[in-house]
């Protein structure tokens, strides 16, 4: 199967509506630079499939039915400035894993240290 593969200079280059409908969306790929900060992906492209939005990570933490993400959505049509910054997303399973002091000791742990990389992403770290 052929792709139609696009490379845009940044995300509100993307304009999904504009795609010609006629192109199946799983045919499609689109490269989006990346010049984020702080992004794990920084100076490599991001890789899209129709309708994705551009999503920065830069601090990931997963082991043993928890994880920990630093996640940034690049400003577009669908995300407005105001709402793209760093944040912190999480959780800790207990339902395959025992839900022990040590594995919330590392989930917390984790989850302190991702706040504080936010914080200084976000330039409000003090």
């Amino acid at each position: 199967m052929n792709k139609t593969v696009m490379t845009v200079a940044d995300a509100t280059d993307i304009h999904w509506s504009d795609i010609d409908q006629a192109i199946n969306a799983e045919d499609i790929v689109v490269l989006v630079d990346c010049r984020e900060h702080g992004c794990m992906a920084e100076g490599t492209p991001h890789l899209l499939g129709w309708g994705d939005l551009v999503q920065h990570k830069a601090f990931v933490a997963s082991e043993d039915g928890q994880r920990v993400e630093v996640i940034k959505f690049a400003e577009c049509d669908e995300v407005p400035a105001s709402e793209s910054h760093w944040y912190v997303a999480g959780w800790i399973e207990d339902d395959e894993f025992k839900l022990t002091p040590e594995r919330v000791a590392t989930f917390v742990a984790n989850y302190n240290s991702a706040a504080a990389l936010a914080a200084e992403l976000n330039g409000e770290a003090r």
